[in-house]
Formats: C-alpha cells, structure tokens, sequence
C-alpha cells in the first residue's frame, strides 16, 4: 500500500537534502522518539501530532481505508445473520410458474384484494359523481377584462 499524507510529511522532514542513498539509509532505522508510530493501514512511520497522542493512522486516507474494512467486517457479521427469502416463482424457466398456489394468492392480495358488493356499489357511484361535477381537475378560472 501507498504511504499516507502523514508518512510522506515525517519522511520528507528526514530526508531533507540528502541524496537517495543516505535517505533510504536514514527512512530504514527505528526512531527513538515516542511520538514516531508505525501507521497500521500503510505500515510506514509517522510523527503523531495529535494532543493525547492516540493516532493509529497516519493521515484522513489511512483512516478512512481502515475504517471502511472495518464497516465491511460489521456488515458482513450482520449479513449472515439475516435469514434468505425464499423463493416462491421461477421466472428463469421457460415455463414460469409459482412453488404453490398459496405463495400466488399471497402475492396478488396485495394487486386484487377482494371486494364486498357494497362497496363495489359505492365505489361506482364516487365514480360517476365525480364525472358529473367535471372530474378532479380544477376547472379553469377565466376573467374577462
């Protein structure tokens, strides 16, 4: 993995004027500061600025990397834990058709729910109220000037 926006700052205040060789020979030992810490995204070292001195990254993109993981890890546990639906239609055959004819009842309640006869009549008679007073459309206010 990249170093991150922390790891780059400290090695560049290391090797600042130095050539290749004597900045790899400096980036390589183990500093003896308590503030240097070794980033647990990237692995590489950083000088932790914070007050309390608790940072476990070393910048915004080693944080946001470790805890996107640790969202997948916590969603994953959560994930298996949720039962399956079942399956009630094949629609991938050629022939679809529903497991049983309960699932198919269930299913088309929520489409066509049986009516009482009564209120088949009621319903027919909101209808034609409505369409003799013009409909639900507003009708449409014109004033002559």
């Amino acid at each position: 993995m990249e170093p991150g926006e922390g790891a780059i700052e400290y090695a560049r205040s290391l090797v600042n004027g130095l050539n290749r060789e004597q900045a790899a020979i400096v980036l390589r030992k183990r500093p003896d500061d308590p503030r240097v810490k070794c980033c647990s995204c990237c692995g590489y070292h950083f000088r932790d600025q914070t007050r309390p001195g608790n940072a476990k990254t070393c910048g915004e993109s080693c944080k946001r990397a470790v805890k996107t993981w640790q969202r997948h890890i916590q969603r994953g546990k959560d994930w298996s834990a949720k039962p399956k639906k079942k399956i009630l239609y094949y629609d991938w055959f050629e022939y679809p058709f529903w497991i049983n004819e309960r699932a198919m009842l269930y299913h088309a309640w929520s489409y066509d729910s049986p009516k009482d006869p009564d209120k088949i009549n009621q319903i027919l008679a909101a209808r034609q109220r409505c369409e003799r007073f013009g409909g639900k459309r507003k009708p449409i206010r014109r004033v002559e000037y």
